[in-house]
């Protein structure tokens, strides 16, 4: 068998580069979630779900903030927030990843290399990847630093540095992020934990988001991991809401 210098010197350097983007690409939407096709607009609706419930505790938060000018209920609405932002990044990331097309097969001397058009969409996946990833952690890192009450707000740099070094790594091995996400969930439900509170709504949501990610680390064993991790997901983000629900109707 030739060697890969043999194989690469009889490729056309246009080819080459057309080769790098497929390749890139396609680990690239591995990273991303790699979803059975009959998941797809499943898939997309789970995420629309948690737009609705994390858009609406921002709000709510909001609203609280404003009737009592205390600022942790701000920082919360912040936090849910990028959380809405980041799905909403991602299901426009997947619309763009679903409509890929492959134009087929080249011949190669012996061999038959079968590539990807690379679009004019190509660097809204990588960003929309990256944005998504980011915003969702920071989200994340949010909710931990209100609901363990941190008071040195000079950590804060730091980790959102961290953090954007995190999600930028995470497009080279995409198991990071979903280890970093399931970290700080871990670390608040530890904090319901310590306050006495695992067996509250909250509690739960969060147990729920925390499994999720830890099922989203293992996707390079089978594509069916992702649906396994989604369904968590939606279990969680629907905790979530059941405890918005009630909060409203005790206020209402």
């Amino acid at each position: 068998m030739p060697s890969a210098t043999k194989i690469e010197k009889f490729i056309p350097q246009d080819l080459k580069r057309r080769m790098a983007f497929s390749v890139y690409k396609g680990i690239n939407m591995w990273r991303l979630g790699l979803t059975p096709d009959w998941f797809r607009e499943i898939d997309t609706g789970f995420e629309i779900v948690s737009i609705i419930v994390t858009f609406l505790i921002a709000v709510s938060a909001y609203k609280f903030y404003k009737l009592t000018n205390e600022k942790t209920y701000k920082w919360f609405s912040l936090s849910f927030f990028a959380m809405s932002l980041a799905y909403i990044f991602k299901i426009l990331t997947n619309i763009v990843v679903y409509n890929e097309e492959w134009i087929g097969k080249e011949i190669l001397g012996k061999y038959t290399m079968t590539y990807q058009y690379v679009h004019e969409y190509y660097y809204f996946e990588i960003f929309g990847t990256i944005a998504f990833r980011f915003l969702m952690l920071v989200g994340l890192f949010g909710l931990y630093y209100i609901i363990c009450k941190c008071k040195d707000k000079k950590t804060i740099p730091i980790m959102l540095f961290l953090l954007f070094f995190t999600t930028m790594f995470s497009n080279v091995q995409y198991f990071a992020f979903h280890l970093t996400a399931a970290l700080m969930l871990a670390m608040i439900v530890y904090q319901y934990y310590q306050n006495k509170k695992l067996q509250t709504g909250p509690a739960r949501a969060f147990a729920f988001l925390l499994l999720s990610q830890i099922i989203f680390s293992l996707l390079f064993l089978t594509s069916h991991i992702y649906v396994i991790a989604e369904i968590f997901q939606l279990f969680g983000f629907l905790l979530l809401l059941q405890t918005y629900l009630k909060l409203v109707k005790h206020n209402g």
